[in-house]
This record gives C-alpha cells, structure tokens and sequence, in this order.
C-alpha cells in the first residue's frame, strides 16, 4: 500500500464505486422524482464522519456535534467546528484531532487527542486539567470545555464494525408536486351576480353562484 495515500476509516483505499440509481420513476400522475446523485449532497473537501460529541450541559434535550478526520476545532467563534455559545468557553477553545492509524498486524485503529488553544478557563479530560500538552481521548470520556460544558466522547470505527454503504442503497428524494396553472387575481370594482358564470362541470365550484370583479374606469 502506498504510505503517502490518505486513508479514511469506513473507506476503502480503491475498488470501484457503486453506480447510483438512475431511474426517475414517475407516479400515475406523473410527479417527478429526481434521479439519485450521491454527490449531490456532498461538499467539495468534505472529510468523512468518524464520530460524534454529545452534551447536556445546556438541555436535557440534548445536544451533539459531528467528528470528522483531522482537526476538529472547539469553541465559541461562529468558525469553530464545534461552536459551544457558553460564557466561559473561549473563541478558539481546543483542538480536537481525530486520526485513522494502521497497525502492524494489518487491523486498523482510530486515535485522538485533544489540545487546549490557550484558553482562559482551561479545558478537562475526565476531571484532569490538559495544560498545553495534547491528550488522548477514548470512547466514552468526558471532555470538559471551559467551566460547564461537557461533552462525551464518540468514535465509529466502520472498518472495525464492518460498516459499509450498500450498493442497492436507493436514497428518497424530494417531491415535486405538480404545478397547477397560477390564478391571476383581479382587481376593480365589485359587481355582484352579473350574468351566469359558466363552469366545467369537473370544476367543485360548478352550479355556484360567484363574484366577479371588474376593471374601474378612469
């Protein structure tokens, strides 16, 4: 294998991608559904996910973060991967780096270390201060940012579980419904019941009497 390519966890160094579903079936009425592209929901640079932060420091309802390969910056700046909005939290807080390693016995395995930035209010694995030094992280720690945010730790490895996307993998797209041709509205002077509005008899207004609205003279 070549040791300057870039390896993902839960993606394979080659092999050839699976073709996408190319139909655009229609319905009897004729709704369109766009064809599948898998890259279309995919942005330019995106490296893949490998994990997950997740908080209840400020809701029970909870909170979580995506993890992908390489930096992962934390803090209060709008930039920040993982924008925690929390007073004691700094604006480029730490740096938590996620790395997929390839050991001699041919298994792979996931390292991650994370690094305070210099903060004000310091930043805890466990309950241990960091200082500058980085710290590696394992699945289930606690990382505490600041003075209250905690967040617990998560990493997939999908090579490790077997995890792999599906060649038969349909995704569902959005619907678009049918367009029915726009109603111009009208505007003047109201005349009620003027003559007998004629109507298709498919219509649900038909036998209805109606107001119709005529264009004021100048």
């Amino acid at each position: 294998m070549d040791s300057n390519k870039t390896i993902y966890p839960g993606m394979p160094a080659s092999g050839a991608g699976y073709q996408p579903y190319s139909g655009a079936p229609q319905n009897p009425s004729g709704t369109y559904y766009p064809a599948s592209d898998p890259k279309k929901n995919a942005k330019p640079g995106e490296k893949p996910l490998i994990g997950f932060v997740y908080s209840v420091s400020k809701t029970m309802l909870g909170e979580f973060w995506p993890l992908r390969a390489g930096s992962n910056v934390i803090g209060r700046s709008d930039s920040s991967d993982i924008c925690l909005l929390e007073s004691t939290v700094s604006d480029k807080h730490a740096n938590l780096v996620v790395r997929q390693m390839h050991n001699e016995d041919g298994t792979t395995s996931i390292l991650a270390f994370v690094q305070d930035l210099g903060s004000t209010c310091g930043t805890m694995v466990n309950g241990v201060s960091l200082g500058f030094e980085p710290k590696e992280c394992k699945n289930g720690d606690i990382i505490t940012v600041g003075e209250s945010y905690e967040l617990y730790f998560i990493l997939v490895n999908t090579l490790e579980l077997n995890l792999k996307p599906k060649d038969n993998f349909i995704p569902v797209e959005e619907v678009y419904p049918e367009m029915s041709a726009p109603v111009r509205p009208v505007f003047g002077t109201q005349i009620s019941n003027v003559g007998s509005p004629t109507y298709n008899n498919s219509s649900p207004f038909a036998n209805q009497k109606s107001t119709i609205y005529m264009p004021n003279k100048k």
